[in-house]
Order: C-alpha cells, then sequence, then structure tokens
C-alpha cells in the first residue's frame, strides 16, 4: 500500500544533487524529460502566521523558463496547508504549483517506463 512509499531522501547521482523523497527526485527527472531546467530549493521565503510568528517557507523546485514554483506534496497535513494557504495570500504574484497525489498519479503512470532512473513502483500509489 501507500504507506510502504516512505520518502526516500538523499543525493541522487543521476540528477546530481540531493532530493527529500523519491516523488521529488521523479519530479526533477520529469521535468529533464521534458527539457525543464529547474533550480532545487534556491530560495527562502518567510510566511506570517496569524499568531505573528514567522516560519521560513523553501518550495522545492523553481522553473525558470516558466517562472514558475513547484512544490511535491504527496501527504496534505493540516500545518501544510495552512502554511502553503498563507504563503499564497502573502505572495500573490508567485506562480506556485503543488504535485499533489492527484498530480502525481498520472504522471508516474505515464513517465516511470519512459524515463531512466524513476523510482517506485506502481504498486506504491
Amino acid at each position: 500500500g501507500a504507506r510502504r512509499n516512505q520518502p526516500k531522501a538523499g543525493y541522487r547521482a543521476d540528477l546530481g544533487h540531493r532530493v527529500r523523497s523519491t516523488w521529488e527526485a521523479n519530479v526533477c527527472r520529469w521535468l529533464r524529460h521534458m527539457g525543464r531546467d529547474y533550480e532545487y530549493e534556491p530560495r527562502m521565503f518567510v510566511v506570517s502566521f496569524p499568531d505573528g510568528s514567522e516560519h521560513a517557507y523553501i518550495p522545492d523546485l523553481y522553473v525558470p523558463a516558466v517562472g514558475a514554483w513547484i512544490e511535491v506534496k504527496g501527504q496534505r497535513r493540516q500545518a501544510d496547508a495552512l502554511k502553503l494557504r498563507l504563503f499564497r495570500e502573502q505572495n500573490p504574484d508567485v506562480r506556485l504549483l503543488i504535485i499533489s497525489r492527484a498530480l502525481y498519479r498520472p504522471m508516474f503512470r505515464h513517465y516511470a517506463h519512459a524515463i531512466d532512473g524513476w523510482e517506485g513502483a506502481k504498486s506504491q500509489l
């Protein structure tokens, strides 16, 4: 089941950098397959919470050619959802795409056999 697909952080030789999960690694591979350069965690934003606290938020990827940020989120936790909502409210000009399970699944099905180094098995979705 999906529980066994725990994030596997670490260096990926084919990408030349470390990632925090297999999903992130595969999204990076997909971007390269599509001919898109990306930057991995290139910038930190500060998100202000209603209680006055400030929290760091570092989107996973930036795709310069389209001026968009990508966040790979397999699990939606309440705290993550709040931070993302506040980030969007406080940064209305920033294009942020969330790659959720709903977007990742068809990407996985379509590209898993087409892209070298793709990680994971279909049974893990």
